[in-house]
């Protein structure tokens, strides 16, 4: 529903948006677009919010905040996504047009400076499929761009509960490019006791953009570095619950469960008058998790351990072109896995980093090429189709072989058609129609394992699916909205299997 959260601001009219994460180039694009797409326009009242609370009002848009720093943001769009514990899969995320979804379909949005975000961009429904194998959905942050003439920014809020958040920005211009150049500054503290033992976190966010704009041209380059401890109370059963909603689960004490994270990432992209568009990135990560696992779970000579540690890094290029009707794209992107397990206890003392349990190189490289028509049929009629063809390679190097060899590779190939039409009813109605396939590739952590016994899962097939979606949106001087309905099904969904010795095993 474009617009529709502007009705109740009073806006007429919408300004000129670029749709850089839905292949589309402006609003009025969008509005012909035979797809389901959401613009939520983010003001200083949302900014305060979580944001669970921004995409939760989107519909077909399930977004859970955990209230727990430890556990990332869990986000599914019409049930894709949905079988995750943790973190986000099978959606395509971005910000400010660089992905925040790794080639295995793996992502987060925890990077994202909230308090500059402009507007969210969210696409459902078929034509998602085109924006890569792991996408049933789509959606992108937009960050304000730098101005060399706004004004510096300092901030400082607190809260119950040991509730603290220093914010400051600043910026200026950039001479002897041309054109209008800026950047901009940004640095941000939050902390936060928690209002139950083991639940206090910390996260800390620099970001610097440098805009450069002149005409038909603009581009953007990209530096983000963010970083965030946090222990982790854990759930609680509801008995407990019921007896002291403000304790903490046992074992969460007894192990000192927390998380620590960080990352860097620098993005660059551009965009010509001419319809060409490049994109690239390149990013690296840090994970280091201790859980609440039992000493006595961890015998067997299978379990990883009770501390995960993950280092990642992840690449891409992505080339675009829109030539009227006509649009065709190609996406590279690599990702490095360095995986590693420790015992969460040394001698009689939890919750410490023990010896080794394990030690994987895991790797994932993606091909990606699509392209996009349109057709006039007549004046009232338009066809689209689109075409999405995906190659991905993953595998896995193991280097800690005291409980076997667990190193394997496999490689998944996909073509995913989607076609639609729209009906011009008249100036301000438009009905549609698309129908298409996705597909949604098992992740590495999903492909580690094939059961107690040692080896890469040989048997996890990808997940496909088809949609459905018919629906129609009207636009008015004051107000928009739109109203779909859509239907779909999958076959070889990936899911839990069982827990054996520590390994977690998938099938479909």
């Amino acid at each position: 529903m474009i617009g529709s959260l502007l009705l109740a601001a009073g806006i007429s009219s919408l300004p000129p948006i670029s749709i850089s994460g839905t292949r589309a180039a402006s609003a009025e694009q969008a509005f012909e677009a035979p797809a389901s797409y959401s613009l939520l326009v983010v003001d200083d009242l949302r900014r305060q919010q979580p944001l669970a609370d921004w995409l939760g009002s989107v519909p077909g848009l399930f977004a859970a905040e955990r209230h727990n720093a430890a556990q990332d943001l869990m986000l599914s769009s019409r049930g894709f996504g949905a079988r995750t514990a943790f973190g986000v899969r099978g959606l395509r995320l971005l910000v400010d047009g660089i992905p925040a979804t790794s080639p295995d379909g793996s992502g987060a949005l925890s990077h994202a400076l909230l308090a500059r975000t402009q507007q969210v961009q969210v696409l459902r429904g078929p034509f998602a499929a085109l924006q890569g194998s792991n996408s049933g959905g789509v959606v992108e942050l937009q960050s304000q761009p730098a101005q060399a003439d706004e004004p510096a920014l300092g901030a400082v809020l607190w809260g119950d509960f040991g509730e603290r958040e220093l914010r400051a920005g600043t910026s200026g211009g950039l001479g002897g490019l041309g054109g209008q150049a800026a950047w901009r500054l940004d640095a941000q503290h939050s902390q936060w006791q928690g209002f139950r033992p083991q639940q206090a976190s910390q996260r800390q966010v620099i970001d610097l953009r440098l805009d450069h704009r002149s005409q038909g041209a603009s581009s953007l380059l990209w530096l983000n570095a963010w970083r965030q401890v946090a222990d982790d109370p854990q759930g609680l059963s509801r008995e407990a619950w019921l007896q002291d909603p403000r304790s903490s689960a046992a074992p969460a004490l007894a192990f000192d469960t927390r998380k620590s994270s960080r990352q860097l990432q620098l993005g660059l992209h551009s965009r010509h008058h001419s319809g060409l568009q490049a994109s690239a990135w390149l990013a690296q990560r840090e994970v280091w998790q201790w859980q609440a696992i039992p000493v006595a779970v961890q015998t067997p000579s299978s379990h990883p351990g009770g501390v995960i540690a993950l280092e990642r890094r992840h690449a891409g290029f992505d080339l675009r072109q829109a030539a009227g009707p006509l649009r065709a794209g190609l996406t590279l992107e690599a990702q490095w896995d360095e995986r590693r397990g420790f015992e969460n206890f040394i001698g009689a003392l939890t919750g410490l980093t023990g010896p080794l349990r394990r030690d994987e190189r895991n790797r994932a490289l993606s091909a990606e090429a699509y392209v996009q028509q349109r057709w006039p049929l007549g004046t009232e009629l338009n066809l689209e189709f689109g075409l999405r063809a995906a190659a991905m390679a993953l595998r896995s190097h193991d280097r800690f072989l005291a409980n076997g060899d667990d190193s394997g590779a496999r490689r998944f190939h996909s073509l995913n058609p989607v076609a639609g039409m729209v009906w011009r009813f008249d100036e301000a109605t438009r009905f549609f129609v698309s129908s298409g396939g996705a597909t949604e590739t098992p992740t590495l952590n999903e492909l580690a394992y094939q059961g107690r016994s040692s080896g890469f899962s040989t048997q996890l097939k990808a997940q496909r699916s088809r949609q459905l979606e018919v629906g129609a949106r009207r636009r008015g001087q004051a107000w928009s909205g739109q109203l779909s309905a859509f239907a779909a099904a999958g076959r070889d969904e990936i899911v839990s299997l069982a827990s054996e010795g520590g390994r977690a095993v998938f099938g479909n």
